[in-house]
């Protein structure tokens, strides 16, 4: 209630029962009811803060005396939308509560009434959670006047995704006025987020099925699952259940990407007094299920990638496929860093070839961030195979790209590679969950781990910040606050370090790829013309 209000009515709150056990009914119930007491506190009954007639007094004790609406019902669509109102016919009275109660939802979601104008809300503020994310989208996608995004929001792909994610927010949680929106809500929506399987909104199996039908066959199929290993005599049996063969659910790292678009949406509403706080920063992704992580090749795994005979015969069609792996086992690199890389990137530094990981706008080549600028010794296995003679290869033919057939015009060149290698790893036998291109890089920071090196070099090769943490007073901050990072002959013995003992296939392929992807444009030599692509290919 608001805090002028209390001393004229010597409370501090109302209640009212929904007379409902359904939480979800009562979720929209109560929003319905809440703006219609937020209608009559600070729209029907004006006051100024200090003075109320007896009138208004009156007025204000009847309404909440009687409980504010008379029993009536809202049902909903599935999708959130009013379906219909049930309301005593004989008690006029009951009707008019009905009618209006409708009124105010529908117009809400319609996003056609303005908000009730407060002191501490912006006249223009959206008046449902559907009209605020979609000025939170709205916002965020469009630059400032010096052309400049937020942080997160300057690529096309990073827009759409954090929009998709606030979107997710109103399909799960249904529109509601804003003055109806509460942190149980979202914490509600958030379980059953976490209860959802991945691609819910395109698969196939899901397609025409609600959200609770979707959840509902979730828990059955996790029930189905606990019963199936609960009959298994012996630990090990029930260890050997692939929980995936019966439910699968969104990862944590999905989790986490939802947790923070939800929390930078509401943190926004915050700041700007559409809500009283954030709703989503406490947000937990937990382990409610078994859900995992990424994981580290084993070094029986690694040799079974690159020793069996398909690492030779289904790479031969295109260089990438057979350089970018490696390139990533032998360096820690992130993907999307070793398949923009130009030819001008590899070099010589004080007589170590080396990587060079920068930014460039006119060739696409993006960070995650600064950190990510570095220099990076090219390991010994590298150049044994052949590597620096690919890339003179390169040179002669003035291409620019050091693996054209990745840049497809897209904001990023990993996109084939990534989905190619995840096949891959099928056809060898070694897909499990968690398992993927990105696996490399924990798998390099293992090695480190376990032979002790210092954190310094190995955020130095992987693109880390390092010794930065706030809540250790104690922890030296000099060298990532002065001095420049460690050049590549400091480096190079950490990079020799990863050595797996894998007996590695020389090239097959030519310098051209036989395959191309996606129809656009090409960066493939300088000056050259556009290339035709062919749609289409096979691992």
């Amino acid at each position: 209630m608001p805090q002028a209000l209390r001393e004229f009515l010597n409370r501090t709150e109302i209640r009212h029962s929904l007379k409902t056990g359904n939480l979800r009914e009562a979720a929209k119930l109560g929003a319905a009811i809440a703006w219609k007491y937020d209608n009559a506190l600070r729209t029907l009954i004006r006051f100024d803060g200090t003075k109320m007639t007896p009138e208004q007094i009156r007025q204000l004790r009847e309404l909440i005396n009687s409980g504010g609406l008379s029993p009536f019902q809202i049902d909903y669509h599935q999708n959130g939308q009013v379906a219909k109102i049930q309301a005593d016919p004989n008690n006029v009275q009951d009707c008019e509560f009905a009618l209006e109660a409708h009124k105010i939802v529908v117009e809400a979601q319609a996003k056609q009434v303005e908000a009730p104008t407060t002191q501490n809300t912006p006249k223009d503020s959206p008046a449902t959670l559907k009209g605020l994310i979609e000025d939170y989208i709205k916002v965020k996608s469009t630059p400032n006047r010096l052309g400049q995004y937020d942080k997160g929001w300057d690529q096309e792909e990073k827009r759409k995704e954090r929009a998709s994610a606030a979107r997710v927010l109103l399909d799960l949680l249904g529109n509601h006025p804003i003055s109806g929106v509460n942190k149980m809500m979202v914490e509600r929506s958030w379980d059953d987020l976490k209860t959802l399987p991945p691609n819910w909104k395109k698969s196939p199996k899901w397609r025409g099925k609600s959200i609770e039908q979707i959840i509902e066959e979730q828990i059955k199929a996790q029930e189905k699952y606990a019963q199936q290993k609960a009959k298994l005599p012996t630990s090990a049996q029930r260890d050997a259940l692939n929980q995936d063969d019966f439910v699968k659910y969104l990862s944590p790292k999905t989790l986490e990407n939802y947790q923070w678009n939800w929390s930078a949406l509401f943190q926004w509403a915050a700041e700007h007094d559409y809500v009283p706080r954030n709703f989503a920063e406490s947000l937990k992704v937990g382990e409610i299920y078994f859900i995992h992580g990424r994981s580290s090749y084993t070094k029986d795994q690694l040799k079974q990638i690159f020793e069996c005979e398909h690492y030779g015969t289904r790479t031969a069609d295109d260089p990438a496929k057979y350089w970018v792996p490696l390139l990533l086992l032998y360096s820690g690199a992130r993907l999307n860093e070793m398949c923009q890389l130009l030819v001008e990137d590899i070099i010589q530094d004080e007589n170590i070839w080396s990587i060079r990981i920068l930014e460039e706008v006119v060739t696409r080549k993006r960070l995650k961030s600064k950190q990510s600028r570095r220099v990076i010794p090219i390991h010994s296995k590298l150049i044994e195979l052949g590597f620096l003679e690919y890339v003179e290869k390169r040179k002669k033919r003035k291409d620019v790209k050091l693996f054209p057939s990745l840049d497809t015009g897209d904001e990023k060149h990993n996109k084939y590679l990534g989905n190619w290698y995840g096949r891959f790893l099928s056809v060898v036998g070694v897909k499990e969950r968690g398992l993927d291109a990105h696996s490399f890089r924990h798998t390099a920071v293992s090695v480190w781990l376990n032979n002790e090196v210092n954190e310094i070099y190995a955020a130095s090769i992987c693109g880390h910040g390092y010794n930065t943490k706030e809540d250790k007073k104690n922890d030296p901050q000099t060298f990532s606050m002065y001095g420049d990072p460690p050049i590549p002959s400091v480096l190079k013995k950490y990079v020799e370090m990863l050595e797996f003992g894998i007996k590695h296939q020389k090239y097959r392929g030519t310098l051209d790829h036989k395959v191309r992807i996606p129809r656009g444009k090409s960066l493939n030599t300088r000056g050259s013309e556009e290339v035709e692509n062919i749609e289409s290919a096979s691992i």
